[in-house]
């Protein structure tokens, strides 16, 4: 009963490195760490990226009102790795919840799609959902965003496979 999907996080940070990975790995979720404002906008314009990670890395003004509209029109998630909350400390750990935060307050207004993971590099990484509610409600969250959000993977995957209509 347990689904497998595959997946590549782009971390080169260039346009032609994105557009090979697309065009190598077709039945794939492909994610691409985050840079700058101007990156990040053609990221989210590309056909075939289906999430935007490593935000909490970047400036404020590197996913802003622009990029989150673009998000949400083209049906990109912003995704959320919660393994940065547990593993990092003090400061670190104040400016992760800070930018996810702001991340929650323009994802409420554009309405694009979170995807929250634990990050976990082993099984003993693994978080229940019990875990990931308490862990994203300490920036905002509420239970039914978090729920939401866990699920939001498949539901972009399963877009890709469908054939598109041109009219």
């Amino acid at each position: 009963g347990v689904r497998i999907l595959q997946g590549v996080i782009v971390i080169e940070g260039t346009m032609k490195a994105v557009t090979n990975t697309i065009r190598q790995k077709k039945r794939a979720i492909i994610g691409v760490a985050a840079g700058e404002a101007t990156f990040n906008r053609s990221v989210l314009k590309t056909r075939g990226v289906h999430l935007i990670t490593d935000l909490h890395r970047t400036q404020r003004n590197a996913f802003d009102q622009v990029t989150a509209k673009l998000a949400a029109e083209n049906r990109v998630a912003v995704h959320l790795d919660i393994s940065h909350i547990i593993s990092c400390q003090g400061h670190s750990r104040q400016k992760v919840l800070a930018r996810y935060q702001e991340l929650l307050v323009l994802q409420r207004k554009f309405e694009f799609s979170f995807s929250i993971g634990s990050g976990a590099r082993s099984i003993l990484g693994q978080r229940t959902v019990g875990e990931m509610i308490l862990l994203t409600a300490l920036f905002g969250m509420t239970k039914e965003e978090t729920i939401t959000a866990l699920g939001t993977i498949p539901d972009l995957f399963e877009d890709t496979a469908r054939p598109r209509v041109v009219s």
